[in-house]
């Protein structure tokens, strides 16, 4: 236990040395784990946030809660709580609620509350399995200064509307049996700041024996001063007890303002399981999760 202690640490720990900032607009352990990639595999609650075209590919009802336990970010999710359930064999429907709560260099504090609904439908099976989603997202932002105690001064409230679209596209088999390629897209459209962020992203993974190894490639908002480039990886093993996972990625903006690593380690137990990830050995995120 003692020799897994000090490698975990310092899978965590070397994001610090080399990098120094945090993967933003994410949510989900799993995703942030791999580098916050996520349009075409967050195949689990987040799809909420991520596309959900993918709550049409799961099994069963799944409900997870998200916690960021360690670090500050220029926009950092505090608490997430996501739903995806399928529906018959061709849609799925998703449900979120997220707590957003910033600090900024010059003392200025906002808090959001994020409550949005999504649903998705496959259109198509041939050349490649097609997949639509939506999602209606209601954004309540209270925003102020902070006072010399810590407290906030609460000097402005406003709501907002959001839409977003996704798309996605997945073939099997296209170099070898058991292999799978994806490529989603997701459109995020902000009121607040009459912009649309594009989220492309293209991902591949293999199947064998003893789990399954996933690598994806993406970009974030693509189009504007925040462009990013995404790159992540999972590595599942299947054991007698479950399924345990590990993941690692990379973020970093086009213009190379703000870089960083991510690391992540998940477990399974197909009912339930838990995940973790850390970004730039300062930012920690705990994702729980259970299917019903």
């Amino acid at each position: 236990m003692k020799s897994l202690n000090l490698v975990t640490l310092g899978l965590f720990g070397a994001a610090n040395i080399i990098f120094a900032s945090q993967v933003q607009a994410c949510t989900g352990a799993k995703q942030m784990g791999a580098g916050g990639t996520g349009v075409t595999t967050a195949e689990n609650a987040d799809a909420a946030y991520w596309n959900p075209g993918l709550a049409c590919l799961l099994d069963q009802p799944e409900i997870c809660y998200t916690r960021l336990v360690q670090g500050i970010s220029d926009f950092r999710y505090a608490n997430v709580l996501s739903f995806a359930m399928p529906v018959g064999e061709r849609f799925g429907l998703t449900a979120q609620y997220v707590n957003s709560d910033t600090v900024s260099s010059m003392n200025k504090h906002e808090m959001w509350d994020w409550y949005s609904l999504g649903g998705g439908a496959k259109i198509s099976d041939w050349p490649a399995d097609l997949y639509l989603g939506g999602i209606i997202s209601y954004n309540n932002l209270k925003s102020g200064g902070l006072r010399s105690d810590g407290s906030t001064k609460i000097l402005d409230r406003n709501n907002h509307f959001r839409f977003d679209a996704s798309l996605l596209a997945a073939k099997k088999e296209i170099l070898i049996k058991n292999d799978e390629l994806r490529f989603g897209i997701l459109l995020q459209y902000a009121d607040e700041l009459d912009i649309t962020i594009v989220r492309p992203e293209i991902s591949y993974s293999l199947k064998d024996s003893l789990g399954v190894t996933t690598v994806a490639v993406a970009g974030y908002g693509l189009g504007n001063n925040s462009a990013a480039l995404r790159v992540g990886g999972e590595r599942s093993f299947n054991t007698s007890v479950g399924k345990f996972s590990v993941r690692a990625g990379y973020d970093g903006t086009l213009n190379n303002e703000n870089q960083c690593l991510t690391v992540g380690l998940g477990y399974d137990s197909g009912k339930f399981g838990v995940d973790v990830a850390n970004s730039d050995g300062k930012m920690t995120v705990i994702s729980g999760f259970y299917r019903f």
